[in-house]
């Protein structure tokens, strides 16, 4: 089979647009809807299948390139290509984050300089185990950059170095130990928070790599095995939203529910792209858009509320300020006009980040093709 080249798919930036909103509105205002239905665990999740099948169905597509000439070096390179481009995607803005929060930390106080390891090495999914909080300084969604740091770390190797005979039986051997440590972790000792762990994470990951594999591999029969990956998808929207209102009880864990709710919705995208939900929704320029930025958007929404709200502090304390929009001790108390505000600054920082650095820095990528 040759390798065939990896298009774009603008539909999966309209849904890191949705799972990043999710993650906004469940951070911003914790209580009601948000709170109940656990939007940011589902924006999580989201992004957790997406690199699954998007990081997976590259590095399959780079497999394939080694079916006449499998040397170890090629796939070493790829591995180190690879890892290359990851890391310009993913750490300088990232590293810069840390540096401001060290600098800053007087102004806005975060625990990174005492914990600097922890978050340098992207192991702080673990210190948050470790130590069974959450951190102070508005880092806790920090953990999942953790997971999928990690997850980059091994899963290249086992998609270009195991036999082709059982790559698929690993990502499935992946996906069923994923949702047996969602249940088993919970029975030790230190059983809480399990799900920031990278293990209990796995479930997600390899249903889009399963996704991915049966996309690029059985390319030919895909549109024949469209309803192995849509029923299972339908059935288990279905059953979220019966859960999540009380209607079912909620047997599966989440992260399992929202794989496979995900690898149906992935898939309907891939066989018809023109469908309403593919093309007018998740296709709309705007989502898109904000796709694409979702990563920003995703490392800095956490501190611009805070930040805003230290502003009309200050503003207070030197008798001036605005009639409409005031300080208030506990941010939940603020209203639409305030969360409204920190959208707009929360969308125009991320875009001056995306332009003036992040693009800038991933133009690198051209020399590790």
């Amino acid at each position: 089979m040759v390798a065939a080249p990896l298009g774009h798919i603008k539909q999966l930036d309209g849904i890191r647009a949705i799972a990043v909103l999710l993650v906004i509105v469940s951070h911003w205002l914790p209580g009601g809807i948000a709170g109940r239905f656990g939007f940011g665990a589902i924006g999580v999740d989201i992004f957790f299948v997406l690199s699954g099948f998007l990081i997976t169905r590259i590095l399959i597509v780079e497999r394939l390139k080694f079916s006449t000439a499998p040397s170890t070096n090629s796939r070493l390179k790829s591995i180190k290509n690879f890892m290359v481009r990851r890391s310009l995607r993913i750490f300088p803005i990232y590293y810069l984050l840390l540096i401001l929060l060290v600098f800053c930390a007087k102004q806005f106080p975060n625990p990174v300089a005492q914990d600097w390891g922890w978050y340098f090495f992207y192991l702080q999914n673990i210190l948050f185990y470790i130590k069974q909080e959450w951190p102070g300084g508005k880092l806790s969604h920090l953990w999942s950059l953790a997971v999928e740091e990690q997850f980059y770390l091994f899963w290249p190797w086992l998609i270009l170095f195991v036999s082709q005979k059982w790559i698929l039986k690993l990502m499935v051997f992946s996906f069923l130990i994923g949702i047996a440590l969602v249940y088993y972790l919970p029975t030790l000792n230190r059983g809480s928070m399990a799900e920031v762990l990278t293990p209990t994470c796995m479930q997600a990951f390899a249903s889009g790599g399963i996704l991915a594999y049966f996309h690029i591999e059985r390319g030919s029969e895909f549109h024949q095995l469209k309803y192995h990956f849509l029923i299972p998808g339908l059935i288990s929207f279905a059953y979220l939203i019966m859960g999540l209102n009380g209607f079912l009880p909620l047997l599966v864990d989440l992260r399992t529910i929202i794989s496979i709710f995900m690898v149906g919705l992935i898939a309907t995208i891939l066989i018809n792209p023109n469908f309403f939900i593919s093309s007018k929704i998740l296709g709309n320029p705007a989502l898109v858009f904000l796709g694409r930025i979702s990563y920003g958007i995703y490392l800095f929404h956490n501190f611009i509320p805070v930040l805003m709200n230290a502003f009309l502090h200050k503003l207070e304390k030197d008798n001036s300020g605005f009639a409409n929009l005031t300080y208030k001790k506990h941010l939940f108390d603020q209203g639409v006009l305030f969360y409204g505000i920190c959208f707009c600054l929360l969308f125009f920082i991320t875009i001056f980040s995306f332009y003036f650095f992040e693009q800038p820095v991933n133009k690198l990528k051209r020399y590790f093709t």
